[in-house]
């Protein structure tokens, strides 16, 4: 059973990440897969074990129009991507809202909604 609650938005927007295990911290940049408003599916070159999830987070995501967002979340699941030859990684994170400021979870949430808005209403059309 999926435990999400928030439509998911397929949309690729760079990221970069840091993210925190036991002994390191593992960075990299890459692109969404999806988002939503609770929080990120993306792609991991590096391949971590995530056993112990969730892990604690940090993602600077960069959308149109806006100055880029650093967020903080939680790495709540990693599994290989399925059919890549190479180390891929998908993973899930889901936001940390106590973490970060309120102009920037409003910045994110108005993006969200946009996106939203423009794919269920259509302008309509005067004649």
């Amino acid at each position: 059973m999926d435990a999400r609650s928030a439509e998911r938005l397929p949309l690729a927007l760079p990221i970069a990440y840091a993210i925190q295990l036991d002994d390191r911290q593992i960075t990299g940049s890459t692109k969404t897969i999806n988002i939503s408003g609770g929080g990120v599916q993306l792609s991991i070159s590096k391949k971590i074990d995530a056993p112990n999830a969730p892990l604690p987070c940090q993602i600077t995501l960069k959308i149109p129009d806006c100055r880029p967002l650093t967020l903080q979340g939680q790495i709540m699941w990693c599994r290989p991507s399925p059919g890549q030859r190479t180390r891929t990684m998908k993973a899930g994170v889901a936001f940390t809202p106590s973490r970060y400021d309120e102009e920037t979870f409003s910045s994110y949430c108005h993006f969200i909604a946009t996106r939203l808005f423009s794919r269920y209403f259509r302008p309509l059309r005067r004649s």
